[in-house]
């Protein structure tokens, strides 16, 4: 998959490794803009996602496997409203697919994301170089972090840096002291001496950063007015997890095909569930058990008032309305 590459943020001179290259360059279609994970400004990664490229721009993309894959995954993205308006908002024009897309790349599938939503990973992804992250943690002046989460960056990357430096030096000098007593031994033991260094590093590095998080942990549970803000967090974690567990789950079963048998999920074996839709056996199966397990594990409440706040313009009418009146019969007391 090519190497990793690596950027310093012009904004705050941290060193970022962002994303996968060829050789020195990242694939030409790729997110345009990345976000700092210490200050939180915007770096321009000299890609483009397809979309935002002009008609004349594309046909100079070669049409093999690569390019497809990347094409495919760039429109995947760009499936994302939220995404759409970020690229705007930072100068980005976006150029509907033409005929003549169709025609140059006859393997990459169009008509997938065609009033389609965004998968789980490519909504991840985003996330991951900083472009889908809560717009409240974000300045309205500078588009950059508030100044109390740039701090506490600012504050880890240092420490993280620390960690470091003091584990590779730890490492090298136990490395080279044992590597060259063992050498007068014999020459592979030498070789043992340079590897128990190197574990050196990490044990060093696992260490410090373990003392220091408890280190903060305990400076932070010896404040009485914390108390119950460290007694908040667990709902908040377990709220969490529950919505983990129901974007995974809902990326298998498909939020159409939960919210059309839910009624026949909830009632009957799965085995007498009469799906219409031409899935194989094998899908078939793993969409039911999906749907089931957000069912038995008392999800259903969470993912159909998530389907309704984040699809309520995406999806059909006809769908959010099916949404809503199972909602209201889950809520409905007895």
């Amino acid at each position: 998959m090519g190497r990793h590459w690596m950027v310093s943020c012009p904004h705050c001179n941290a060193a970022i490794a962002q994303g996968v290259g060829y050789g020195d360059n990242i694939p030409d279609i790729w997110v345009p803009l990345i976000r700092c994970k210490v200050c939180g400004g915007l770096i321009k990664t000299g890609g483009n996602e397809y979309l935002t490229l002009t008609v004349n721009e594309r046909t100079k993309l070669r049409a093999n496997n690569q390019n497809n894959e990347f094409i495919e995954k760039s429109l995947d993205r760009t499936n994302n409203k939220d995404y759409l308006t970020f690229l705007k908002n930072n100068g980005y024009a976006i150029y509907p697919i033409t005929d003549a897309d169709k025609e140059r790349f006859k393997d990459v599938r169009f008509d997938m994301y065609k009033n389609q939503l965004p998968s789980l990973s490519a909504t991840q992804s985003l996330r991951n170089v900083g472009i889908l992250i809560d717009e409240k943690q974000l300045d309205e002046k500078t588009g950059a972090f508030k100044q109390e989460i740039l701090d506490n960056n600012i504050k880890e990357y240092k420490l993280n840096r620390k960690i470091l430096r003091w584990g590779l030096i730890i490492g090298a000098v136990v490395g080279i002291i044992l590597g060259w007593s063992f050498s007068y031994i014999n020459q592979y033991l030498a070789i043992l001496g340079l590897a128990i260094g190197v574990g050196c590093t990490v044990a060093v590095c696992y260490g410090m950063d373990y003392y220091y998080k408890h280190k903060e942990e305990s400076l932070n549970s010896s404040k009485p007015a914390q108390v119950n803000n460290i007694n908040n967090t667990q709902p908040a974690k377990k709220s969490e997890q529950d919505k983990q567990q129901y974007l995974a789950l809902i990326e298998k079963c498909g939020i159409r095909f939960f919210i059309k048998y839910y009624r026949k999920i909830l009632r009957l074996p799965l085995k007498d569930v009469d799906v219409t839709e031409n899935y194989s056996s094998a899908e078939r199966e793993e969409r039911l058990l999906a749907a089931k397990k957000i069912i038995d594990l008392g999800l259903s409440e969470l993912a159909l008032t998530e389907i309704i706040r984040v699809y309520d313009d995406i999806l059909d009418k006809e769908v959010i309305e099916q949404a809503k009146a199972l909602l209201d019969e889950i809520r409905k007391p007895d």
